[in-house]
């Protein structure tokens, strides 16, 4: 029950649920570079990693690697869609395997589960939001360089619209 008390899902949750939760869990073990499951395979549990290391990755991408107390998986847990990305043991691991119909039984009876899920995956789009929005402005301004660039190699170039670059389009300095 302590490694529960570790995951950002089950750190607020009483002591009780976590009992319940518990009874629940399979070990589950992963030699190193074991697939533990691939993108688009159906997302019917999720696991805590007890020890070692897993990398979540597309492909040859990787995303992420997780160690002990990460949870992987519970977006899958949730809705019908397969899985988003494929994750793969970097190290002997140790997992709890938590199925799907159990734990949606279990949010049923005890809701704050349910939240506790809610509000990480809200921390996980937050986050995800706040990197797209640093990459869209820094897409916009390679475009400007790129614009400018390309006026100044085809002698095209006026001082005036510097500030019209400097803007972007619909924006007045």
């Amino acid at each position: 029950m302590a490694i529960l008390r570790t995951t950002t899902i089950f750190m607020t949750t009483t002591d009780e649920a976590l009992e319940d939760v518990a009874d629940l869990l399979r070990p589950q073990s992963l030699a190193a570079g074991q697939l533990l499951f691939a993108r688009g395979d159906p997302g019917d549990c999720m696991y805590i990693v007890v020890k070692g290391r897993v990398r979540v990755h597309d492909g040859e991408r990787v995303l992420n690697d997780l160690w002990a107390g990460a949870v992987v998986g519970e977006m899958a847990i949730l809705d019908d869609a397969g899985r988003v990305a494929s994750v793969t043991a970097i190290e002997p691991t140790q997992l709890l395997r938590l199925d799907e119909a159990p734990f949606q039984a279990l949010m049923d009876a005890q809701p704050e589960i349910g939240f506790a899920i809610i509000n990480v995956l809200c921390q996980y789009l937050r986050a995800r939001l706040r990197d797209m929005a640093q990459d869209f402005v820094y897409l916009q301004h390679i475009g400007r360089m790129t614009a400018a660039a390309a006026a100044l190699e085809n002698n095209s170039y006026d001082p005036a619209s510097i500030a019209s670059i400097h803007r972007g389009p619909g924006r007045t300095l």
